[in-house]
Formats: C-alpha cells, structure tokens, sequence
C-alpha cells in the first residue's frame, strides 16, 4: 500500500470553451476544450471502490468510496452509549420523585406530632399534665447511653472533617443529632423534677417536647434538601452527558456521508498518478486534500 498521499479525481467538463492546463491531466482520447473540477476529501481512510479511469460522470455520481467499518463501530457504540445514559436518567428521575413524595411524608409525620407537643403544653399550663416517675427514671437512663453514642459520633465526625474526611454536612448533621440527645437528657431530667417538686414546672417539659419537634423538622427539610440535590445533581450531569453523546454521534453520521465521495459537476473523471501508480482501491487517502 502506498504511504500518505492525496486521491486526486479530475472531472473534465465536456465543453466547447478552450482551456489549458498542465500535461500531467492529459490521456489519450481527451478533448481539447476541458475544466479541471475537483472535489475535497473530508476524512482520512482506505479505498474500498473507486470509478473506472476515464469514466464519463454526471454531478452527484459516486467517484470514490472508503472503509466506513470504523466510523460505524464508533458510531454504535456512542448510540449505545446515549441508550445507556437515558435508561440511567429515567432510574435517576424516578428516584427523586420517590425522593421527594419519602421526604414529604416524614415531614407531614413530624409537622403533625409538633401540633399536638404544642396543644400538649397548652394544656400542661393548666397544671392537668403529669408523667410516671419510674418511667422518667429509665427514660432518662435511656437518653444518657444514647447521648454517650451521639458525643462519640460527633467527636470522631470533627477529628475526621478537621482532617479532610469528613463532608462538612455530615459533621453538622452529627452535631444536631448531639443536641437533640442533649436536649433528650435534659427533658427527661427536668420532667423527673417537675414530678418531685412542682407540678406546675411541666410546662417547661412540655415546651421542650414542643422545642425538640422543632429541631426535628428542620433536620428532615434539610435532610431532603440534601437527597434531592445529589439526585439533582446526577441528573444534571447525564443530561449533559446526552448533549454530548449526541453531538459526538452527528460529527460520527457526518464523517460516514463524507466516506462516498461525488462527482461535483458533470464531466469525465481521470484518476492521478502517485509515485508513477495510479491510486486504487486499498489505498489511504488524506483528509482535507483535492480528489
């Protein structure tokens, strides 16, 4: 096969005009009268078919094909690239819907027990609201060992983000669960006083039910502001993904119709001679050169 050269195809209009180009385009039998036409390579590759030397062609007709194998297996696996990424981004849709529909329902739950903490201190303010001490006293002792675990979570979380380990949400995330445990202690302590002392203190308790159903909520909001956006986020990142794909399978479509080669006008093709051959078919030729 010969090295990196240019096809070049000479059109030669049949024409009654007298025009005079070099003598490397002559061959027997060609009229006097002729342009010198031609047409530009798009893309590299390799002669598959090419028009017969001499062969008289009309504008539009195939003068030169080459091996489209490539393009195509590029051009298949980008499609099932696109195939891929879209059944992706129907799964990624789908789960921020549930994500959303999850999400509100919690909210709902916690808006709902935070309406009856505050009709239940109302009440308490009336003095009629009272707690079984035994039960205070395990409460209590329950809330203290989950109060341990929360510190341990949260001084392991600022260790690991001081660190670069640790994501600066998660560690906030640890830091309210410290303070609702906290919070949880210090309820259940006072409810146990208000049982000993002064019944009329448990509206303290009742307003810190009501305080604790309002910390609550704000970790759900925030718990589905931050589901939803990293949803959000894949989902971005496909859709730009399929913008892309998609315009990698246009410049793929384009380079396949640049593989067949026509005549630009009408005329009579002859074939150029490189390094004393002329091309033929298993030949390389150079994109963005004459043929």
């Amino acid at each position: 096969m010969l090295g990196r050269f240019c096809l070049f195809l000479v059109i030669l209009f049949l024409s009654s005009n007298s025009f005079v180009f070099g003598e490397d385009y002559s061959f027997p039998g060609e009229i006097e009268g002729k342009v010198k036409i031609s047409a530009i390579a798009q893309e590299w590759g390799v002669l598959i078919w090419l028009i017969e030397n001499g062969t008289t062609v009309q504008k539009g007709d195939i003068i030169a094909k080459t091996d489209p194998k490539k393009n195509i297996e590029r051009l298949d696996a980008r499609k099932d690239d696109l195939d891929k990424i879209n059944e992706e981004l129907k799964v990624n849709v789908k789960e921020l819907e549930e994500a959303f529909k999850e999400e509100d329902v919690a909210i709902s739950q916690i808006l709902l027990e935070r309406d009856l903490a505050h009709v239940k201190w109302q009440i308490a303010k009336s003095g009629i609201y009272g707690i079984e001490l035994s039960r205070i006293e395990n409460d209590i002792i329950n809330a203290e060992i989950e109060l341990d675990k929360r510190k341990l979570a949260y001084t392991t979380s600022q260790k690991l983000l001081d660190k670069g380990l640790e994501e600066e949400q998660s560690f906030l995330q640890k830091k309210l669960d410290l303070e609702l445990a906290e919070i949880e202690v210090e309820l259940k302590k006072l409810g146990l006083t208000i049982k000993q002392k002064d019944k009329s203190n448990q509206e303290k308790l009742s307003k810190l039910e009501w305080k604790i159903k309002e910390v609550q909520l704000q970790k759900a909001e925030k718990n589905k502001l931050n589901r939803t956006q990293k949803i959000k986020f894949e989902i971005d990142k496909k859709e730009e993904a399929i913008i892309n794909i998609k315009d990698s399978i246009k410049k793929y479509e384009t380079r396949l119709s640049n593989l067949t080669l026509t005549a630009p006008a009408d005329g009579i093709a002859k074939i150029r001679f490189n390094q004393g051959k002329l091309i033929q078919v298993g030949d390389q030729i150079a994109r963005g050169y004459a043929i």
